[in-house]
């Protein structure tokens, strides 16, 4: 990585007068305004991602992407923590194609930008089920955020979740078995009434089978929507937990669909599933998916929210729903890794590409994905992150990675490369 990169990355604690003539007479015409056309796609000029140090165990990594208006792929570099808050930033072209993740052992996780709403699916606040929320503040001002439960049965109305303040560069640590107590299924809404924050949850669960605890990040989740498409359900998962949750005040009938390479089904006995308002449902998928990489889809007549867990042996993988892409996608991989690329109705497609820890391509495709389909590609072994340009023009496409880790597996919806950002684009014009 050149000096000028290495400077780019850092961890912090970084009008127009008309006139009309008539009958010989020069009079003003109307005044002039402004016509908007289509934003202007430009270069980023600054990137900001943040990540907790803690908990778990695991580096900090950073790189750039293969990206148009970037400085081109680098090695990948391994960060430090001050105050449990990693912070990466670059600007001008360093601030293009900048990426940041934790992987461990067990479990992966982006370093993803600061936002002001996060939703995460599958958390917990029971014995063997709990999960540890951290809110990091990686902007210049302090963030007020209110954080939402949905449990099970009913919203958790929590007052010590309301109105928290993060300081700048600091985080805060909320383990939800202390506000949520023996509530095994939880899902999560992180709001900012002011500044932004980098929301992570830290799932710990207990195997049913041998008694280890497994930890995995969960992976954040698009907002409610009546259709949802969640790739990234393990080929070898012993068992397979859909969740649902209903945000709406309304009573949701929800139909879900699993979807393979060979074709979609309904799951067995689930044809449609209920869900009552502010609630979470419970649907196990057991049959039909003779180890075969999945991917899950929910239409509703009402937004709601959709996860699968997937028990791997003693470890557990999430498969969140995802957002549809827009740009460049990117996420770490490790040991044996498979990229699941879902579409919806319409046919589409993407270009995928694997990068080593070197900067070096090391594989790539154009892979075509069928209407209301799933396509699969195998990521080369000695790759540290895919990267995927969706088809310009063509269906919705939302994608995710499984890889198998030293300790367990890990599925991760792959996150947005920062390349482009839309700029207004005005132009003055007379009537």
């Amino acid at each position: 990585m050149s000096t000028r990169r290495r400077a780019g990355l850092l961890v912090a604690a970084a009008a127009a007068v008309g006139a009309a003539v008539a009958a010989a007479l020069v009079v003003p015409g109307p005044p002039t305004r402004p016509a908007s056309d289509a934003p202007e796609q430009v270069p980023v000029t600054s990137t900001v991602l943040g990540c907790t140090a803690t908990p778990g165990e695991a580096d900090v990594r950073a790189t750039t992407a293969d990206v148009p208006g970037s400085t081109g792929p680098g090695p990948v570099r391994t960060l430090r923590a001050r105050g449990g808050v990693v912070r990466v930033a670059g600007s001008g072209q360093d601030a293009v194609g900048l990426l940041a993740w934790r992987a461990g052992t067990q479990d992966a996780t982006h370093c993803p930008a600061p936002r002001s709403s996060w939703w995460f699916a599958g958390a917990g606040g029971g014995l063997d089920h709990r999960t540890t929320l951290v809110l990091s503040d990686v902007d210049q001002g302090a963030a007020v955020v209110d954080v939402e439960l949905v449990g099970a049965t009913s919203r958790v109305d929590e007052q010590a979740l309301r109105d928290l303040t993060v300081p700048p560069g600091s985080r805060r640590v909320i383990a939800l078995a202390d506000v949520a107590p023996s509530s095994d299924e939880l899902t999560v809404h992180v709001t900012a009434s002011q500044g932004r924050v980098v929301a992570q949850a830290y799932d710990s669960r207990r195997s049913r089978v041998g008694g280890r605890v497994g930890h995995e990040w969960l992976p954040p989740s698009a907002p409610p929507s009546t259709d949802v498409r969640m790739p990234g359900v393990p080929a070898d998962a012993d068992r397979r937990t859909l969740l649902v949750t209903n945000t709406s005040d309304r009573q949701a009938l929800v139909t879900p669909q699993v979807v393979t390479d060979d074709g979609a089904f309904v799951p067995q006995g689930h044809d449609e599933v209920s869900v009552d308002p502010g609630a979470v449902a419970v649907v196990p998928l057991e049959a039909g998916f003779d180890r075969r990489y999945a991917g899950i889809r929910l239409r509703s007549d009402v937004p709601v929210l959709g996860t699968v867990r997937s028990q791997v042996g003693d470890d557990t993988a999430y498969a969140a729903g995802g957002e549809t892409a827009t740009g460049f996608l990117a996420a770490p991989t490790s040991g044996r890794s498979t990229l699941l690329l879902q579409g919806t109705d319409e046919p589409t497609g993407a270009e995928v590409s694997a990068w080593s820890a070197e900067g070096r391509r090391v594989g790539g495709a154009g892979v075509s994905v069928p209407p209301s389909g799933l396509a699969t590609w195998s990521v080369p072994d000695d790759a540290a992150y895919v990267l995927v340009r969706p088809d310009t023009g063509r269906g919705d496409l939302v994608v995710a990675v499984v890889s198998s880790l030293p300790q367990g597996v890990a599925a991760l919806p792959l996150g947005a490369v920062p390349a482009t950002v839309a700029r207004p684009s005005v132009r003055l014009r007379t009537e």
